[in-house]
């Protein structure tokens, strides 16, 4: 009757050779496996003695590290047939070269023979120590193995990986590369929301601030020249920090986003970005003296446009415009400023008012009683001031007295 011959655990047996006194057998790995008689070292094992009889399977390891495709039992003797073995190739590549600190880096070994996937393992490692996590990595069913390591320093890096073949008939090979690692870099852009603003229209000033040592924190500063516009924080992915300014006087504004830097990431800022501030302007239409260039016609509507900002500072500009009718100038508030203006220039001496020295004598200037008579005799009939000519010079004879030049009024017998 059969009885089962006593396998190894977890041994599978693909092939089977009888012999006179001995028997072989393969295993699924390619491994020879023999018992029976050993008296003329038929079973492989290193050694040969009368009566030496296995009953139990032993391994061949003399055969270890080949792989055995075909055996065959003699009488007194054992024969097999290793499947040849195939070189393969190890390329090891880097996701980023050079890399920065603090920038992920992976490394890809691919194996290749020229004979189906290599299996096995691909042991990476770093100017010759291993690199931890990586020691020991499968090769895929694409033949590819990956380490991915992260750099706290700049430096060159010799990086290489092992390709270790499973038992069979690959060869083991080996790749390196040179890793270079810098120091990190951030790159700092601005974008305003609009290139021309008007005045008191808000404009938004994005800065989008990029590290090479991964996402960047920190707070970005607006500077007009040596003026500081405000500071905002970074937020997101992509990293952006936006502020909003209002009221930009009329020009040009040449504004630039400062990076304070943060972590791993060092500062930076942001090429120059122009925003033109457009000036105040607005109509006043009504019947105006105009001399140039043309003079207008009695009664005729005339729109003068008036750039305010060509003289007025800003808290002025901010209550000329008309509430109720946009695009309009406030003309009473409008004249309230042309005339402080002036006043201030003239008390400042810096304008003039051609030929205003011929009205230092003011009394120079008084009519003729006969020209003033007829205007003068209605306003004292209604002030209830008398207007014949006694009662007149007694009533304003006071006044007189304390003011030489009213003295000279123009009355009738009155120098």
């Amino acid at each position: 009757m059969p009885v089962n011959v006593s396998m190894p655990p977890g041994v599978r047996f693909t092939a089977l050779a009888a012999g006179y006194s001995h028997s072989l057998a393969l295993d699924s790995a390619g491994h020879v496996w023999a018992w029976g008689s050993n008296e003329d070292g038929q079973l492989g094992i290193g050694t040969s003695a009368y009566g030496d009889f296995r009953t139990t399977p032993v391994e061949v390891t003399a055969l270890a590290g080949h792989t055995i495709t075909t055996l065959a039992a003699g009488i007194f003797h054992s024969l097999v047939i290793e499947q040849p073995e195939v070189s393969t190739s190890t390329v090891v590549s880097s996701s980023a070269s050079p890399a920065s600190v603090g920038q992920p880096v992976t490394y890809t070994a691919t194996v290749t023979s020229s004979v189906g996937t290599p299996v096995g393992t691909v042991g990476f490692s770093d100017n010759g120590f291993p690199i931890l996590g990586c020691t020991e990595v499968r090769v895929s069913a694409s033949g590819t193995a990956a380490c991915t390591v992260t750099y706290a320093t700049p430096g060159s890096h010799s990086v290489m990986a092992d390709y270790r073949p499973a038992p069979g008939f690959f060869l083991p090979s080996q790749g390196t590369l040179t890793q270079e690692i810098t120091a990190p870099t951030s790159h700092t852009t601005l974008s305003p929301s609009a290139s021309s603003v008007g005045f008191g229209q808000p404009v938004i000033l994005t800065a989008t601030v990029t590290c090479t040592a991964g996402t960047p924190s920190g707070t970005v500063t607006f500077t007009e020249g040596a003026t500081t516009l405000g500071s905002a924080p970074l937020t997101g992915g992509p990293a952006t920090a936006s502020l909003t300014v209002n009221g930009l006087a009329a020009g040009t504004h040449t504004i630039v986003a400062r990076y304070s830097g943060g972590g791993l990431c060092p500062a930076s800022k942001s090429d120059p970005v122009t925003v033109t501030g457009q000036p105040v302007t607005g109509t006043i239409t009504g019947p105006l003296f105009v001399t140039k260039p043309t003079v207008p016609a009695l009664g005729q509507q005339v729109t003068v446009t008036i750039n305010v900002d060509a003289f007025a500072t800003v808290a002025w500009r901010k209550v000329l415009r008309s509430k109720d009718h946009p695009g309009m100038l406030a003309r009473r508030r409008l004249e309230v400023c042309v005339f402080s203006y002036l006043a201030a220039e003239l008390r400042s001496g810096d304008i003039a008012v051609a030929g205003s020295d011929s009205y230092a004598d003011l009394g120079a200037q008084l009519m003729a009683w006969d020209e003033c008579a007829p205007l003068a005799r209605p306003v004292l009939r209604a002030g209830r001031y008398p207007h014949r000519r006694g009662r007149a010079r007694h009533v304003l004879s006071p006044p007189a007295r304390h003011h030489r030049g009213a003295s000279r009024c123009g009355l009738p017998g009155q120098q």
